[in-house]
C-alpha cells in the first residue's frame, strides 16, 4: 500500500515514487481494481459511492450496504477516551507540562503554529465570530441544550407585558448579529433583550458585567442602533441599557 511518506511531497525521492505509482496497472490479474493505483475514482460494488483505489479497501470493509461489514467503531473502541478529557493545566500536572513542551518547542522553531504568541486583529476576530456562528446555525438544533428555557419562558413573559415581539431560541430560533446570537430580538421595535446568568457578571449584587459582555453589547448597539435590555438573574432585575 502507498502511504503518506512515499508520496510526501517533501520527499526528495517524491517525483521518481509519483511516476512509479501513475505507471502501475490500475488492474490486478484477478480483474480487481489495483490498490496501489492513485489514478481514477471508482465505484464501491455494494452502494456504488465512488472513492479513490488506495481507499476503495478500507471503505468496503465498513459500508454499510455490505452484508458481511466490520461494525466500526467496535465496543473497546467507545470505551476509549483520551486521558486528558475535561482536564486544564490548572487541575492535571501533565496538561500542564504538554502545553509548556510546546511553548517551549514553538520558541525554539521547531513547530510552527499560526496562533501561538500571535494577537488577533478585531477585524479578523469578527470574521471568524460570524463565520463560527453561520456554521453553527446550520447545523444547529434550536431545541438543543444551549437553549434556556428559563430566558424563553421569561421573554414570553415580556412580550405579553409589554406587546413586545421578541424571537428567542424557542419561537423561531435565535437571530444572529455580527457573529453574536441575541437571546431575544424584535425586529419591528429593534429591540435586543439578553437575559444574564451570574455568570456574566463581575459582581451580580451590585450589577457590574464582564467586560466581554459590555464589549459585546457596545458593538451590537452600534451595528443595529437598537434599544437594549438586560435582565440579572441573581437579583431579578430587568433593566434598559440605553
Amino acid at each position: 500500500m502507498i502511504g503518506h511518506i512515499t508520496l510526501c511531497k517533501k520527499n526528495p525521492k517524491y517525483e521518481e515514487n509519483k511516476i512509479k505509482c501513475n505507471n502501475l496497472p490500475k488492474y490486478n490479474k484477478d480483474n480487481k481494481p489495483n490498490l496501489n493505483h492513485t489514478g481514477e475514482n471508482v465505484k464501491c460494488q455494494y452502494c456504488g459511492k465512488e472513492c479513490k483505489l488506495y481507499g476503495l479497501k478500507n471503505h468496503e470493509k465498513y459500508c454499510e450496504q455490505n452484508p458481511n461489514r466490520i461494525n466500526y467503531p467496535t465496543e473497546n473502541h467507545i470505551n476509549i477516551e483520551p486521558w486528558n478529557k475535561g482536564l486544564t493545566k490548572y487541575n492535571d500536572d501533565r496538561v500542564k507540562k504538554c502545553g509548556e513542551t510546546y511553548k517551549i518547542k514553538y520558541l525554539k522553531g521547531q513547530i510552527k503554529s499560526p496562533w501561538l504568541g500571535k494577537h488577533l486583529s478585531e477585524d479578523m476576530k469578527d470574521k471568524i465570530r460570524i463565520s463560527f456562528s453561520n456554521h453553527l446555525k446550520s447545523i444547529m438544533d434550536w431545541g438543543s441544550a444551549r437553549i434556556s428555557k428559563n430566558a424563553c419562558k421569561y421573554m414570553d413573559k415580556l412580550n405579553e407585558e409589554k406587546g413586545w415581539n421578541l424571537q428567542h431560541g424557542m419561537n423561531g430560533g435565535e437571530i444572529t448579529c455580527i457573529g453574536y446570537f441575541l437571546d431575544g430580538y424584535d425586529k419591528d421595535l429593534n429591540i435586543v433583550f439578553e437575559y444574564d446568568e451570574p455568570r456574566h457578571y463581575i459582581d451580580t449584587i451590585n450589577n457590574i458585567l464582564c467586560d466581554k459582555d459590555i464589549e459585546r453589547q457596545n458593538k451590537i448597539i452600534n451595528e443595529l442602533h437598537c434599544e437594549f435590555w438586560r435582565y440579572n438573574e441573581a437579583i431579578d432585575l430587568l433593566y434598559k441599557v440605553n
